[in-house]
């Protein structure tokens, strides 16, 4: 079979260590990190899309809201 090192990955899957991927804190299969992994622009790391903030003005995603306006509507 090879010289496989496999790794449990913190999204539930087992993988082989040269197909993981650093998600924050985090390891993430391939499967994973193609699905539901985005680069935020503002610290170039991968975050989970539904921790991360998609900027419209921008088309991109942050770690924070950057589109949050300090408006009083």
């Amino acid at each position: 079979m090879g010289d496989m090192d496999i790794t449990y990955c913190d999204c539930g899957h087992y993988e082989d260590s040269n197909n993981t991927h650093d998600v924050r804190r985090d390891t993430w299969c391939d499967s994973c990190f193609d699905d539901d992994a985005v680069l935020c622009e503002d610290n170039d790391e991968y975050y989970p899309r539904d921790d991360a903030y998609y900027s419209e003005r921008d088309d991109c995603y942050y770690s924070y809201d950057r589109d949050d306006d300090d408006d009083d509507d």
